[in-house]
């Protein structure tokens, strides 16, 4: 579609991979067995639906005060098969030096991170983990013409 072609996510493209790095990180880490670990992005016009906006059990949505649902967003999803996470973890998941690994092994600072650069995009990050699908982070960014 030739609209979608000329939109960019509003972000910078440091902290664009800042984001990316620390949400692939976690799920490639979030599991000692085999797992996978998907990565993609779509464009979602200002009359998609937005189900992320509804409360349900297993999610977690974290957006800046500034963040319009309406507009036309970016979508980049990170998804692993792996553990997913309890209700607990889904409230502390994103706190400054908040980790699950063993000492020495993590800073807990990763999703703090991911949770600042997007807010400060004016965007929002949706998180959904659910026992036997996994985690999903999908971040989503307002959307600018290229120019």
């Amino acid at each position: 579609h030739p609209v979608e072609q000329s939109m960019v996510a509003a972000i910078n493209r440091t902290d664009l991979l800042q984001v990316l790095l620390n949400l692939t990180i976690n799920a490639l880490q979030c599991s000692t067995t085999a797992h996978r670990v998907d990565v993609s992005a779509k464009m979602l016009g200002p009359d998609a639906p937005r189900p992320f906006l509804q409360p349900a059990t297993g999610t977690r949505l974290l957006r800046a005060a500034t963040f319009e649902s309406k507009a036309a967003l970016i979508a980049i999803t990170v998804r692993d098969n792996g553990p997913a996470m309890t209700e607990d973890l889904l409230e502390r998941i994103f706190e400054p030096y908040f980790t699950t690994k063993p000492p020495g092994q993590g800073t807990g600072l990763g999703l703090s991170i991911v949770q600042r650069l997007v807010t400060h995009a004016h965007g929002a990050v949706h998180l959904f983990s659910h026992t036997g699908e996994g985690t999903i982070f999908t971040v989503y960014l307002p959307a600018e013409r290229r120019a």
